[in-house]
């Protein structure tokens, strides 16, 4: 998965936002891509921003802190946003449309979380993306499409 993500984001210069049902999902794909060489920026919960991460060198925060930039140039300037469904819905990454939204783990995650993410993606030329480990969140696709929300 983060090599399609990457191949996404070097191939096309298109941003994308990787969201997963959970924290410890995010990290290891935030991990995964920044492997991958592409610019990759993890952003936590507001709950969840003083804990320390094995990926600090990439969280939007820490980044901040540094003085490098404001979190909304570093969010312009990155290829890949990663973080999960609900913290989505956070500033100043829902300041921003996504060319791709790419929701992984929709097994683990409820319906109504997966919609935050679906709402950033841009209107007329996104793309969104709905992945599950063992197709569970298949049904849940579904249903989304079948009321309309997708």
């Amino acid at each position: 998965m983060a090599e399609t993500v990457a191949i996404i984001a070097a191939h096309t210069g298109l941003q994308v936002l990787l969201v997963c049902a959970s924290n410890a999902g995010a990290d290891r794909m935030a991990r995964e891509v920044h492997r991958w060489g592409v610019s990759v920026v993890r952003h936590y919960a507001k709950s969840r921003k003083e804990a320390e991460s094995v990926i600090d060198e990439l969280a939007l925060d820490r980044i901040v802190q540094r003085g490098e930039d404001s979190a909304k140039d570093v969010l312009t300037n990155t290829s890949v946003v990663v973080t999960t469904c609900v913290a989505a819905y956070d500033p100043p990454v829902n300041e921003f449309d996504y060319d791709f939204v790419i929701i992984e783990e929709t097994d683990n995650a409820k319906e109504q979380e997966c919609l935050i993410p679906i709402t950033l993606c841009k209107l007329k030329s996104g793309r969104i993306v709905m992945l599950s480990e063992n197709g569970e969140g298949d049904g849940m696709i579904a249903r989304l499409i079948s009321q309309g929300m997708v």
